[in-house]
Formats: structure tokens, C-alpha cells, sequence
């Protein structure tokens, strides 16, 4: 479809009053003052708002999930270096492995009270988030003496059972 050249002036101009309205409402400014000052509607400015942070929001996604994913990446390498110790009972690596773990339930959005399924169980222990800790555990094992990976992989399946 072509574009004339008013309804690109239009669109310009849309997108000049939403930047201004945005910045106009992050110095504070009642959306009634900004309606003053741009000389639109109040529901004009609100919806102005709304969508100048849905674009600003939309804009970040695609950068926030490479941030998560990298962040994730990052602690669990530290976690598969601090787990081998935390399983022969170093304290010290236990606190620091739970630190960890509380971290990635914070980045997958699990931080906080575990929903409880009907039949009981916690719902983090029937989350695929779940599968992939046991799965980073497991890989810490890997050449570890027998007697820690059977004692893990006892402690692991008495999880499992509850699930």
C-alpha cells in the first residue's frame, strides 16, 4: 500500500506528540497538564502514554531475554563448579549453591511461595525448570567418585517419587 506523503506527516507527527508526552509524564506532569501543553484530549495523552511505553517495552524484549539467557549461562557454570563441593557437605558451597539456585528461580520467574498442584506436590517439582536443575546436578556428577552419584541419584529419584 502506498504511503502519502500527508499520512506520513500524520504519523510523524503522532510519533513526535507520543515522544514528547512520554517525556513530558517521566518529568512528573499530570496527563491533564500534558493535554494542556500538547493540546489533545486527556484520553488522547493516555493513550498516547500507553502506547509509547508498549513501543519502548517491545523495543526491549528481544534485549532482556538475551540478557536472561546470558545471566543463566553464567550461573549455572558457576553453580556445576560450587555443586561438587556442596555434595560432599562443604557448607560454604551448599550456601553458595542455593544462592545460585535462588538466582535462576528468580530469572525463571519461580521466586516465591511454589503453586501446589491438586494432588499436593509443589509445582516446581513438575516444572520443566525442575528437569533442567536435575539435569545441571547431573552433569556436575560426571566424574565423581560412585558412592556421591548413586547417593545423588537416590536423592534425585526420592524428588521424582513426590512429582
Amino acid at each position: 500500500m502506498p504511503h502519502s506523503a500527508a499520512g506520513d506527516r500524520q504519523r510523524i507527527s503522532r510519533e513526535e506528540r507520543r515522544r514528547k508526552t512520554l517525556e513530558l509524564r517521566l518529568r512528573g506532569a499530570s496527563l491533564r497538564q500534558i493535554a494542556t501543553i500538547t493540546k489533545v484530549t486527556h484520553q488522547t495523552v493516555s493513550n498516547d502514554v500507553q502506547a509509547a511505553l508498549d513501543d519502548l517495552a517491545a523495543s526491549q524484549r528481544g534485549t532482556t531475554e538475551q540478557h536472561r539467557a546470558l545471566q543463566l549461562a553464567r550461573i549455572e557454570t558457576l553453580l556445576q563448579r560450587v555443586m561438587t563441593a556442596a555434595l560432599t557437605g562443604d557448607l560454604e558451597a551448599t550456601r553458595v549453591a542455593a544462592s545460585l539456585i535462588e538466582q535462576i528461580s528468580k530469572l525463571y520467574g519461580l521466586y516465591g511461595v511454589a503453586p501446589i498442584a491438586p494432588d499436593g506436590t509443589a509445582a516446581l517439582l513438575m516444572s520443566p525448570m525442575f528437569g533442567r536443575m536435575i539435569g545441571v546436578f547431573m552433569g556436575v556428577l560426571e566424574g565423581q567418585p560412585e558412592a556421591l552419584r548413586i547417593q545423588a541419584a537416590d536423592a534425585i529419584a526420592q524428588l521424582e517419587d513426590v512429582s
